[in-house]
């Protein structure tokens, strides 16, 4: 089951006091591209792909290209040792301080489980956000 993460108010402006300026989605999309497995709709990122990008080492200049956009204060989210979970809280934040929609699906595999999470793609998110407008627009006539 998939589900919409919901932010409250005070947790979305606390997720942008991490940031000093503005972040540009089209980091995350850039690292997703090379990494993430074909979906029309969704980026989708598992530990597989978290794996890859540690191997192929694209992990490392994309924290260097993060840290302008952090707050000196909130480096230490950047520097920390890079696991899966810290990556999918930089996900997270990023995702959030620019109210991009994600969704999470757990998913359990010998007793153990990982959060899938799935990133909408630019494409897809003008397309929704067109069609919630034709819906307002037709629903007035």
């Amino acid at each position: 089951m998939m589900e919409e993460c919901e932010t409250s108010k005070s947790e979305n402006a606390n997720t942008k006091q991490m940031f000093s300026k503005p972040i540009p989605m089209q980091l995350l999309y850039d690292l997703f591209e090379s990494h993430c497995s074909r979906n029309d709709m969704h980026y989708i990122i598992d530990d597989n792909v978290y794996k890859q990008i540690v191997f192929v080492g694209t992990h490392i200049p994309f924290l260097q290209d993060l840290k302008e956009y952090y707050d000196p204060s909130k480096h230490r989210y950047l520097i920390r040792d890079f696991t899966y979970k810290s990556f999918t809280n930089i996900i997270r934040q990023i995702c959030r301080s620019n109210d991009h929609p994600f969704y999470t699906k757990m998913q359990y595999n010998h007793s153990q489980y990982t959060i899938l999470y799935f990133i909408q793609k630019p494409r897809q998110r003008e397309m929704v956000e067109i069609g919630e407008i034709a819906e307002i627009h037709s629903s007035r006539i």
